[in-house]
Formats: C-alpha cells, sequence, structure tokens
C-alpha cells in the first residue's frame, strides 16, 4: 500500500559551534605601575633621542659637506699650481723666442735662473724639433723623445708619465730662424700627494686623477689602514661621474656590503679634462659619527637606567599592598577561606585598596552563600535533567518505530503493524503487547485500548497492565502508537477505495464510443482515451501542446446553413469538422468543463468527440432521395393541375377515377 503522507523524520538537535578563544598572557598590576611611570620619565628620554638623532643627520651632513669641500678645495689648488706652471712657461718661451730672433742664442743662464726660482718645476728641458736638448735643467726620467712625441700636438700643454707630470709651451719658428723648440718643465706626481695630505689633514682619504679619456693619472692613499684601492675605470663609473659633475651635490656611495662601500666626491680640475675623486670608506664615517654621538649616547643610557630605576622603586610598595589583595583572592579560590590583610596594609595602604579589601570579603561571604543555593539547585535540576533525558530517550526510540510505521510501506500493513507492536513492547518494557481485533477480556492481567477512528473501531490494543508510577507514561505511548495504526490502516483502506474508483474510472473512459480528451490551461493534452486517439491519430506516448492547432491542422471546420456551427469560440458548443485528407470522414467536437482532476488544482476543459461520418452519409442520402421524388413528383402534379382547370376533360377524368 502506497501512503501520500510525507515521511517522518526525527529532528536532530542543532550543530552547537564551539569557540576556542585565544589565550592571552596576563600581565600584572607592577608591570603596568612600572610602564606607566617608565613612560612618564621617557618622554624627556624620547625628546633626548630626537635630538640625538638630528644631531646624527646634522654630523653625516656636515661630514659630506667637508669631504665636498676638500675635493673642490685640492681642484683648485692644482688649478693654481697648473696655471703658476705654464704663466712660467710661457714667460720663458717668450724670452727664449726673443733672443733666438735677435741673436739666434738661446739665453741659457737667464732660463735657468727663472727655473731655480720656480719651485714646482724639478726638471726644464729645451728640445728642438729633432729631438734634440738645447738645454736642460734638473733631472727627470722622461727622455726628450718621449717629450717631443707627446707634445707634438700644438694644442696639448700638459701630459702624464709614469711618475711625472710635465708641461709644455712651444716657442714659435720666427723669420730669421727655421727651428722652432719645446720648452718643457717637469714635476714629480709625489708632489700631488703633499697637496693632498695638506688638503685632507689626518683623515683617512684616497685620491685619484684620471682624465676624460678613463686613464689614470695619479692614486694616493692617506692614512688608510684598511689600503682602500683606486676606483675601476669602467664605462658605467665615468657615466655616473659625469653625472655627478652636473648634481648639486657631487657625492655618492658605491653599492657594495658596509665594511666595503666608499664614499665618493668629485671635481673637475679648471682649463684640464682632470677629474679629481676623493674616497672614503663608511666603516670610518661610522666611527666619527659614533664618536660624535658618544657623549649624547653615554646621558641617554643612563636616563633611561634611571627612569628605570625610579619606576621600579615608585612601584615596589604599591605593588606590595596590591599583592596582599592578589593573596586575599588566591586563598578563596585554593580552599574558599577569607585571609585577613596584615597590619602594616591596614595602617600605609592607600584607602582605595583598603576599601576593595573590604568590598572583596563581603563579596566572598555572599559568594559563599549563593553557592550553598546554587549546589543544592544543581542537584535538583540534575535529577531533572536526567529525569528529562530518559524521557527524551524513549521518546526518540518511539518516534523511530512510529517513522518506520508511517513511512511509506514496502511490506503489508498487518506485518508492518505487527513489527512496530513490538518494538513499543520492548520501547516500554512490557512482557505482553499485541493488535488484535478486539479485547482479550478473559485475562484480568491485561488492559485493552481501542484502535478507533470516526467511522469505527478498527482493533485494539492489549497489553499488560504498567505499575502505577508508569501508567500515565505507558498510556500516552500507547494512544499514540494506537493514532498511528489508525492512521495507516485508513490510508490502506482509503487507497485501495481509490485505486477501485479509478480502475473503474479508465474502464468506463476506455470502453466509452466517444472520444473524451482532457484540456489543460495553456491548451496542452492532457488525456485522452482509446477512442479519442483513435480520431485524432495520436500515439499514447505523444503530447501535443495546442490541441485546437492540431485539429485545425488536420480537419476543416463545416460550416452548417443553420449557423449553429458558425460560433467563434472553440468550446462554445457542437462544432463539426470533415478531415482534409479523407473528404468522408466528418467528427464532432463538443466542450464541456471538468470541475476537478485528479492531480491538477482548478477547473479544466473537456472534448467530446465522435465519429458522424455515417450520420453525414445517411443525411447526404436523405437529401438526394428527397430531391429525386420531388422531381419525380412534379410533372404529374403539374398534369392534374392543369387538368383541373379544364371543365370538360376534368369530368371525364373524374368518372374514370369513380
Amino acid at each position: 500500500m502506497a501512503s501520500t503522507s510525507s515521511n517522518f523524520v526525527v529532528p536532530l538537535p542543532p550543530v552547537v559551534k564551539v569557540e576556542v578563544e585565544e589565550q592571552v598572557v596576563p600581565k600584572d598590576f607592577r608591570g603596568y605601575l612600572t610602564r606607566a611611570l617608565a613612560w612618564t620619565a621617557l618622554m624627556p628620554l624620547f625628546m633626548l633621542a630626537f635630538m640625538h638623532f638630528s644631531q646624527l643627520t646634522h654630523t653625516a651632513a656636515v661630514i659630506d659637506d667637508q669631504q665636498i669641500m676638500r675635493t673642490q678645495q685640492f681642484a683648485r689648488s692644482m688649478s693654481a699650481r697648473i696655471v703658476s706652471i705654464e704663466t712660467f712657461l710661457n714667460t720663458a718661451a717668450d724670452m727664449i723666442s726673443e733672443s733666438i730672433a735677435g741673436s739666434k742664442v738661446i739665453p741659457v743662464s737667464r732660463v735657468q735662473r727663472l727655473a731655480e726660482k720656480m719651485p714646482y718645476i724639478t726638471s726644464l728641458k729645451l728640445i728642438s724639433e729633432d729631438g734634440k736638448v738645447d738645454f736642460s735643467y734638473g733631472k727627470s726620467d722622461v727622455s726628450a723623445s718621449e717629450l717631443a712625441s707627446a707634445f707634438v700636438d700644438y694644442e696639448v700643454k700638459v701630459r702624464s708619465f709614469d711618475n711625472e707630470i710635465c708641461f709644455g709651451s712651444r716657442i714659435e719658428e720666427s723669420s730669421s730662424s727655421d727651428d722652432s723648440y719645446l720648452l718643457i718643465g717637469c714635476e714629480p706626481k709625489s708632489d700631488f700627494a703633499g697637496i693632498f695630505e695638506r688638503s685632507v689633514g689626518a683623515e683617512p682619504y684616497a685620491l685619484q686623477i684620471f682624465d676624460s679619456k678613463q686613464k689614470q693619472i695619479f692614486y694616493t692613499s692617506l692614512n688608510d689602514k684598511g689600503n682602500l684601492g683606486p676606483q675601476n675605470l669602467t664605462p658605467e663609473f665615468v657615466k655616473l661621474s659625469e653625472q655627478m659633475l652636473q648634481a648639486p651635490t657631487p657625492l655618492w656611495r658605491t653599492n657594495q656590503k658596509r665594511n666595503d662601500s666608499v664614499v665618493l666626491s668629485i671635481a673637475e680640475i679648471p682649463d684640464t679634462d682632470w677629474r679629481i675623486v676623493f674616497s672614503q670608506r663608511v666603516t670610518f664615517r661610522d666611527k666619527q659619527l659614533l664618536s660624535s654621538l658618544l657623549t649624547s649616547g653615554v646621558f641617554l643610557v643612563c636616563g633611561a637606567l634611571l627612569a628605570l630605576i625610579v619606576g621600579t622603586f615608585l612601584g615596589f610598595r604599591l605593588t606590595s599592598y596590591v599583592q596582599t589583595l592578589i593573596d586575599q583572592i588566591n586563598a578563596f579560590k585554593k580552599d574558599g577561606s577569607i585571609k585577613k590583610p596584615d597590619r602594616s596594609f591596614l595602617t600605609n595602604a592607600p584607602i582605595e585598596l583598603k576599601l576593595l579589601s573590604v568590598l572583596f570579603e563581603k563579596l566572598v561571604r555572599q559568594v559563599q552563600s549563593t553557592q550553598k543555593k546554587l549546589e543544592e539547585a544543581n542537584l535538583d535540576l540534575t535529577h531533572q535533567v536526567n529525569l528529562r533525558t530518559r524521557t527524551l530517550n524513549q521518546r526518540n526510540q518511539e518516534l523511530r518505530a512510529l517513522q518506520f510505521l508511517l513511512a511509506p510501506l514496502r511490506d503489508e500493513a498487518q506485518v508492518v503493524i505487527k513489527r512496530t507492536v513490538e518494538s513499543f513492547r520492548l520501547i516500554l518494557g512490557l512482557n505482553y503487547l499485541t493488535f488484535a481485533d478486539k479485547p482479550e477480556s478473559d485475562r484480568p492481567d491485561l488492559a485493552s485500548l481501542p484502535v478507533e477512528l470516526s467511522t469505527g473501531v478498527l482493533g485494539y490494543l492489549n497489553f499488560e497492565r504498567p505499575d502505577y508510577t508508569q501508567e500515565n507514561r505507558v498510556h500516552t505511548s500507547l494512544q499514540r502508537l494506537a493514532n498511528s495504526i489508525a492512521i495507516v490502516l485508513d490510508n490502506q483502506e482509503m487507497f485501495s477505495s481509490v485505486k477501485a474508483s479509478q480502475s473503474r474510472f479508465n474502464a468506463l473512459l476506455e470502453s466509452m464510443t466517444e472520444g473524451v480528451v482532457l484540456i489543460g490551461k495553456t491548451g496542452s493534452l492532457l488525456y485522452a482515451n482509446k477512442t479519442a486517439r483513435g480520431i485524432l491519430s495520436i500515439s499514447p506516448e505523444a503530447s501535443i501542446a495546442k490541441v485546437e492547432s492540431y485539429i485545425e491542422e488536420r480537419f476543416r471546420k463545416v460550416y452548417l446553413a443553420d449557423g449553429q456551427n458558425n460560433q467563434q469560440d472553440f468550446f462554445a458548443g457542437p462544432r463539426r469538422y470533415v478531415s482534409k485528407v479523407d473528404s468522408d470522414f466528418f467528427i464532432e467536437a463538443s466542450g464541456f468543463l471538468v470541475p476537478e482532476f485528479h492531480g491538477y488544482v482548478g477547473p479544466r476543459m473537456g472534448l467530446l468527440l465522435r465519429d458522424i461520418s455515417e450520420e453525414v452519409s445517411m443525411e447526404r442520402m436523405k437529401r438526394n432521395l428527397i430531391s429525386v421524388v420531388a422531381h419525380e413528383l412534379k410533372t404529374p402534379v403539374t398534369t392534374l393541375r392543369l387538368q383541373s382547370e379544364t371543365p370538360g376533360p376534368t369530368r371525364n377524368i373524374n368518372k374514370k377515377i369513380e
């Protein structure tokens, strides 16, 4: 037996989401107090630290400015030195040119006296075009041929050699002499180191001079214990140096580790294509910063220590009083007792802490009193919860058994009822419980409970009489079981009745000689009996979206002379149709209203179809017969009428008729 009721589901307890709180490390009062005092005392220290940072920034800027200033000062010194040497050489060249033009003799003595008065130049040579040395003063490691080839270009006035820097001045040819000379003065590169030392003093710097053709002219390092080497004159370095020459602050730092990093400053020597680079290690600059900030750092550390000591000293005594309150709380947590504070606390503690101690004692007494009441209430609540739990567990078991009974049945109803009754017997702890058609009145130890509906009694539950303490509970459970069994039996009877009625209805419709069609609200086909499917040529599994359109596609409407078939509404009245394929096949469709249809809500429209081909054929035959008879009788009647109008012949005819 199938049941129309939904499956019974036992509600499950809701899922409880438990959130685990994040553990927080507790902070004691001493820590709070110490931090408060420390923050109060550390405000001046923060100001000192800010001043410390400002001083650090200022010192770094001063060191940068000093390096840039020394670089530019060295460039100016070199420029002045070069200008002085060039001025001397130009003066000596003019004097030699005048002497040669007048007496055609080189004034050796005068040139030597000028060379002795020039402190920068250590050697002076007069070289002819063929490389011959006509005058020499001092000692130089550069040969005359090297000097002549180096200054062959008129525009070149200074050249760098291994250990010397040489400056040249050309003595122009005169009209009286065909010879031309080069006056070349040389200075050792070691003199540059002296200028560099006077510029930087005792600070560790490295000096590097190179020209625009990426050729190193001079390098030296002063007071540098780390042996700082020269910078590699790569195209990238030269390009960066050109950019820094255009920058407002020609200073940059190499991209290396801190111990290897170097701060570079660059300057260009005027009237030359030489560039000088001062280098200094970052570690040395750090030492300068640390030494400049040593005093303020000592004050900062001493101030921090002093603030910590003051905060700890001020908080120690107050912390001891707070610890007394904590001891009271711990004693109560441990054994529920009240610990009295000592005399020192009552005498010297702040009034707020004394009041807190008194309030805590009152609170403890209230808690103890409330705790006793809660223990008593807890025992009573535990008993009620246990009782309620047992009741709910039994109720849950009963509902599971009833769920099996009220669910769609797979076995016979009597088998399922017997199984459910046995489950209730075990749940209720009864020795005897059955379902029968009549009560067992012959056994005094048994009681009966009728299973009934409004139509009458369907059976009885016969069970062992329970103990008086369990009587209400057992009776309530059995009454619930009896109601469920009544529902099952009633559903079974109802289902059987509906099934039989449905079978009769289907047999009736399928046996009709007229076709019956049920149409949905959208015009679709809901049902058609066998006769209707035959008339409309519809297969059993076919679905039609619009019945009216389907009929009009296959049949043509027949209009009667009396206008009975001229209605516009498809369901207004009987309508006749003729097949578009077979002109002898006629049907008649009549609409009707179906108030209710199983499985559908609201009224539906239906069609009653009849095959009237024979009726139409008989009507045709009748009309033809009448037409023929009328035609055949028309001539004799006309003759009789004419004869009746003539007197003589009429009488003769009457006589003959008599």
